[in-house]
């Protein structure tokens, strides 16, 4: 996906600074050009490099595994006859991620319900609908655009993690009662579905609502339901 290829190119970028070079090319090129042992030698370099910086295991994890995806494609290519055999650090959990429950969850409705007499409110509720109605990622329901909304057919096409193409899914009839609410306040113009309504906002193009504000939006709603 386009944000694994971004996430990548800064990985690599990373990499190419431990190894002292100018650019992830150069970096790529010379671990590819290491014998299996001294390539093993020098990821496992690396990967104590990451860990003394204090980066999380999921940080670390990634930037092993873009090392490893070069490693494989440039073993498809005929370039290596081996793989990165480093194993990433163990992941801990760290935070409780079990949700709200039932009626944790009646409760931040109710409180998302009450707000939806604003633009901001109703944005914010069909938001919330999406998330736990069709159990959406917050990245899913970020790159929505308009176009993929079919209020006639009930419909919504979201783009899955790790897809290439985007799915069909129905939308039950209190997500899309939302979801109406809210176009009926954004307009019907192309573009994404979700924008930010701050006034530093009010007279540019509609900017897509992050990943991160849809975390922010359901931590502060979660918050004010106590």
């Amino acid at each position: 996906s386009a944000r694994t290829v971004a996430a990548y190119q800064g990985d690599y970028q990373d990499f190419a600074r431990f190894l002292g070079v100018e650019d992830a090319g150069q970096a790529l090129n010379a671990l590819i050009a290491l014998p299996h042992g001294a390539a093993n030698a020098t990821a496992l370099g690396y990967r104590a490099h990451l860990l003394e910086r204090g980066l999380s295991p999921a940080t670390i994890g990634r930037r092993l595994a873009a090392l490893k995806s070069a490693v494989k494609l440039g073993r498809q290519l005929g370039l290596v006859s081996w793989t990165l055999d480093i194993e990433s650090p163990k992941a801990e959990r760290y935070r409780d991620t079990a949700g709200p429950g039932r009626d944790g969850w009646h409760r931040l409705l109710d409180t998302a319900t009450a707000r939806a007499t604003t633009p901001l409110g109703r944005r914010d509720l069909a938001i919330l609908r999406l998330l736990h109605d069709l159990a959406l990622r917050r990245g899913e329901v970020e790159t929505l655009d308009l176009v993929h909304v079919d209020l006639a057919q009930s419909k919504l096409q979201i783009l899955g993690k790790g897809r290439s193409h985007r799915e069909e899914l129905t939308l039950p009839p209190p997500t899309r009662s939302a979801l109406a609410d809210w176009i009926d306040v954004r307009g019907n113009h192309p573009g994404p579905l979700f924008h930010r309504l701050d006034r530093a906002r009010a007279l540019s193009e509609p900017t897509r609502l992050t990943g991160r504000a849809i975390h922010q939006l359901v931590g502060e709603l979660g918050r004010s339901a106590g």
